[in-house]
C-alpha cells in the first residue's frame, strides 16, 4: 500500500527509535523523506538503508533541534531539497530524570529548546508554504503531557505544551493544514531498561518494581513498539484522514482513558 506515493516528508529524530520508525514507513509507503537528527553523519547512514529498502526515499539532514540558528538552516536546506513539503513530523525530543524539586535550570532550559521551541520555528518556516498548496503537521507529543508523570516535570510541561501548539496550529492554519497529535505511551526500546533503573534510583526501589509497576497501569499489558506509533502517523499523513485536525490520538494501550 503506497498510500504516500510521492509526497514530500520531513521527519525531526529520525534516526533511532519512534523517528526511525515512522521514517521507515513513510519510505515504505513511497514518500520522499528528509530525515532530521543531530549529526550528519547519523543521518545520512539512516538515510542510505532506508532508501535501499524503497519504494520511496530519504535523505539525511544534520540540525540540533536546540540551535535557533541551525533551525533557520535546516528550513532553508529542506526547501532546496524538496521544495513544497506535503507533511511535517515533529518528533525530535529530549529528556532527562529528576525530582521536580531538583530540576536544574540547564535541563529545563535545553528540554524546552529541543521539545518546544525547535518544533515551534520549524513549524513556522513549513506552514508559510503549506498554507498555499495544503499540507500536515504531526507533532509528536507524550501521554506524560496528558497527565503528568513523577521525576519528569519538566518533559511533561514540554510535552503538554505541543498539545496545546497543536490546537493552536490547527486553528489558525485551517483549512489549507491539518494539524494533530500523537501522544506515545511507554515504548520499549533499547533505553527503557536504562530509565527503569534511574527511576529505581531516584525511588529507592528495583528497576523490576519499576517495569511491574508501569506495565500495571497499562490496561492492555504489554509495552507499545515504535511501528505502531508509525501506524498512527502514515494515517494522518495520509488523505484517509483528510477530515482529521485539531486532534490528540493516543498510542499507549490505555494507559489515558479521558
Amino acid at each position: 500500500m503506497h498510500r504516500l506515493s510521492g509526497m514530500k516528508c520531513v521527519v525531526t529524530g529520525g534516526t533511532r527509535g519512534i523517528g526511525e520508525a515512522i521514517c521507515r514507513r513513510l519510505v515504505s509507503e513511497g514518500a520522499v523523506v528528509v530525515l532530521m537528527g543531530k549529526t550528519d553523519e547519523s543521518t545520512h547512514n539512516t538515510a542510505q538503508v532506508l532508501s535501499e529498502e524503497g519504494p520511496g526515499k530519504a535523505y539525511g539532514l544534520g540540525c540540533d533541534m536546540g540551535s535557533v540558528e541551525e533551525v533557520n538552516a535546516a528550513a532553508s536546506r529542506i526547501e532546496e531539497l524538496l521544495g513544497e513539503v506535503d507533511v511535517l513530523v515533529n518528533n525530535a525530543g529530549i529528556a532527562t530524570l529528576h525530582r521536580f524539586l531538583d530540576v536544574p535550570v540547564s535541563d529545563l532550559d535545553d528540554v524546552l529548546a529541543v521539545n518546544v521551541r525547535g518544533p515551534f520555528l520549524l513549524s513556522q518556516h513549513i506552514a508559510r508554504g503549506m498554507t498555499s498548496h495544503g499540507g500536515a503537521v504531526i507533532n509528536i507529543s507524550s501521554q506524560a503531557g496528558h497527565q503528568g508523570q513523577a521525576l519528569v516535570s519538566h518533559y511533561a510541561t514540554s510535552k503538554a505544551a505541543i498539545i496545546g501548539l497543536t490546537k493552536c496550529m490547527a486553528l489558525e492554519l485551517a483549512p489549507h493544514v491539518r494539524v494533530n497529535a500523537v501522544c506515545p505511551g511507554i515504548i520499549e526500546t533499547e533505553m527503557i531498561e536504562r530509565d527503569f533503573s534511574r527511576q529505581a534510583e531516584l525511588l529507592g526501589v528495583t528497576a523490576a518494581d519499576v517495569r511491574h509497576r508501569t506495565l500495571a497501569r497499562i490496561p492492555l499489558g504489554r509495552f507499545q513498539d515504535a511501528g505502531a506509533v508509525a501506524d498512527v502517523v502514515a494515517f494522518l499523513a495520509s488523505n484517509e484522514a483528510r477530515e482529521i485536525t485539531g486532534q490528540v490520538i493516543h498510542v499507549n494501550g490505555g494507559m489515558t482513558t479521558s
